[in-house]
């Protein structure tokens, strides 16, 4: 070990997945494999398979060396990401996440991979859900549709819209009042009995833990950064605490791309997304788990060719040239979910 140096490890480090990083810095923190399974929202198995090959590539098997090794590398990126910036950034807490990755969120070319690289990242510290809203002042002209991307799943979305819970949601609130990132608590939407009813109906949707950062609002009522995970909030605001400077990094750097991409390419029109009927969501999310026309059609009862017909509609609706890409902007657009 003592003849590592410190860029020796960070280049052995920068081998492993995304993945694979998260789960050696959780072994170093003492999870076990059922814990870090927990957290991330995988399977045991899964965490073993990424277990055994972080470890193999970092070439290290004792309890101690894992820690010596998850210290280094802490030390290490904090000297070069000071030195990279001059000591702009500061230390943000690690999270399992370079500087370069959420500078690289810039570099999206499209919605697509813009939410492939929030998701990515999002994940890697240990959260399996994000939004961004933008919701435009209504009397601006011309008027400007709401703007919702992420992973929260469609039907609470919709829950939300319908229910207009942004007037008692604590967390949207914070938004539109403050500047600053929030850690979610108990207590935070215990306060009223109304919240606290809201917050019931969110964790029956598997969101209850984690935070919201808010994001400039220029000619918008509101505009803000949510990731959550399946957890009682409490349990988790050390780790959402741990997190925050990082994600409130990450939130300003997926809005600024977010509204470049939004300004230069224009998507699927409203229209079309609105009159996208149920069935054909239903074939796309089913087509999205990778069944063929055939084993939809058996799944709804229909035909081949009628599962056909409606998946043809949905990629005329949706604007786009395959299923692939239909499938893609279905779950950017909150239409289906994954």
């Amino acid at each position: 070990m003592t003849g590592i140096v410190p860029y020796d490890i960070l280049t052995r480090f920068a081998t492993l997945s995304p993945r694979q990083q998260t789960v050696f810095m959780l072994i170093a923190e003492g999870l076990t494999n059922g814990e870090i399974a927990a957290r991330l929202g995988l399977s045991i198995d899964t965490v073993k398979t990424h277990r055994i090959a972080a470890l193999r590539k970092m070439e290290v098997a004792s309890r101690s060396g894992i820690l010596a090794l998850a210290r280094s590398i802490r030390d290490a990126r904090q000297t070069r990401e000071g030195l990279r910036t001059g000591g702009r950034l500061g230390g943000l807490p690690d999270a399992g996440l370079r500087t370069d990755e959420i500078f690289g969120v810039l570099d999206a070319r499209n919605q697509l991979e813009l939410y492939n690289a929030t998701d990515r990242l999002v994940r890697s510290m240990g959260f399996d859900r994000f939004v961004m809203a933008i919701i435009p002042d209504p009397e601006r002209t011309p008027y400007q549709p709401p703007l919702m991307v992420g992973s929260y799943p469609t039907g609470w979305k919709e829950h939300y819209e319908n229910e207009h819970f942004e007037l008692i949601d604590p967390a949207t609130q914070h938004c539109s009042l403050h500047v600053h990132p929030l850690a979610w608590s108990n207590s935070l939407f215990n306060a009223t009995a109304a919240s606290a009813a809201f917050y019931e109906e969110a964790r029956s949707y598997g969101i209850s833990a984690g935070g919201s950062c808010p994001l400039p609002r220029e000619g918008a009522l509101l505009a803000g950064f949510g990731f959550s995970r399946n957890q009682d909030a409490d349990a988790a605001y050390r780790d959402v605490l741990h997190v925050l400077p990082s994600m409130y990094m990450l939130s300003s750097f997926v809005y600024e791309t977010l509204c470049r991409l939004v300004a230069s390419s224009p998507t699927a029109s409203q229209d079309g997304v609105s009159r996208l009927t149920p069935r054909e969501r239903e074939c796309l999310l089913l087509a999205s788990k990778g069944l063929s026309d055939q084993k939809i059609a058996d799944r709804l009862r229909t035909t081949r060719r009628t599962v056909h017909y409606h998946i043809a509609n949905a990629k005329e609706k949706l604007g786009a040239t395959s299923r692939a890409q239909a499938i893609a902007r279905a779950i950017l657009l909150n239409l289906i979910t994954v």
